[in-house]
């Protein structure tokens, strides 16, 4: 059984800040899909956010390894689609259901992505 044993560094911080803007931007009034899709809670965004960062982390170190921005694309594609298999199925509201899933698995993917590259791009920093 693998051991869960992260250890908490600025990369991670980072990684969390980045996340939050990357979402900020995605979900903001001035985006074509910003309006309507659903509402943003700050606190409870964060605390997810924190624990992304934690499984990508624990993800990065022990699963699947990463050195070039290709790999954390294609992990960050493959967290996406299970994301997407996952949340398909559910209730379609109207014919828009379909645009807004679609906006908001990309939306994982782009999260997740941003949050492997800066994992990766700023773990020298401890």
């Amino acid at each position: 059984m693998t051991e869960l044993r992260i250890q908490f560094s600025l990369s991670m911080i980072i990684a969390g800040f980045l996340a939050e803007v990357v979402s900020i931007m995605w979900y903001n009034d001035h985006s074509p899909w910003g309006r309507r899709t659903g509402d943003r809670y700050l606190l409870s965004a964060i605390i997810c956010d924190i624990g992304l960062v934690i499984c990508c982390k624990f993800i990065v170190d022990s699963v699947w390894s990463v050195g070039r921005w290709e790999d954390a694309f294609v992990l960050a594609l493959a967290i996406g689609l299970i994301y997407a298999c996952l949340e398909g199925p559910h209730v379609v509201h109207n014919s828009r259901s379909f645009s807004w899933f679609f906006f908001h698995a990309v939306h994982k993917f782009l999260v997740i992505f941003v949050i492997i590259m800066a994992l990766m791009y700023f773990r020298h920093l401890g």
